[in-house]
């Protein structure tokens, strides 16, 4: 009836703990008005994700945001976002898919690592300046100077290993 009193001790402990990481997990976003976003303002990992430690675990925080607000993620699943906003942490903009299912939807949003050329977020260079630096006849250290890009991108435009087609 009265159960064993460590097991309550154990999950007061473990309420405790939660609320302790709540606390520091909320202290590390700004709610954005505009579009409900919860930004992250703490670090920010090499990916885009924002980064949370957890008992010294470097954690995704939409990860961490989903498993502190909406409840645990099966294994194998990622935490996508509904809003495409890699900073934000807002459970009601995370979803759960499949790294297949994350894929497509990156692509759909034109952020996947297939989108080519000008849609391509990272992009530096026009459509219209490739065009031109294959037909331009200088060495490749020049016209890298004049666009700003490297020699070795140059070098990919003009073998169409990089802007291909």
């Amino acid at each position: 009836r009265g159960g064993n009193p460590h097991d309550v001790r154990r999950r007061c402990d473990r309420d405790a703990m939660k609320r302790d990481i709540l606390e520091r997990f909320e202290e590390k976003f700004m709610p954005e008005p505009n579009t409900g976003c919860f930004i992250w303002m703490a670090a920010i990992g090499k990916e885009g994700y924002g980064r949370f430690s957890l008992n010294s675990i470097n954690c995704m925080a939409p990860r961490v945001s989903y498993e502190l607000y909406t409840g645990k993620i099966p294994k194998g699943l990622c935490v996508c976002h509904h809003c495409d906003n890699t900073f934000c942490v807002n459970p009601r903009h995370l979803f759960l898919g499949t790294i297949a299912e994350n894929n497509l939807d990156k692509e759909s949003k034109g952020r996947g690592a297939e989108t080519r050329g000008e849609k391509n977020g990272r992009a530096k260079l026009t459509s219209k300046q490739v065009k031109n630096i294959r037909s331009d006849q200088r060495m490749g250290t020049e016209i890298a100077k004049e666009y700003g890009v490297s020699n070795s991108t140059i070098s990919g435009i003009k073998t169409r290993t990089t802007w291909n087609g």
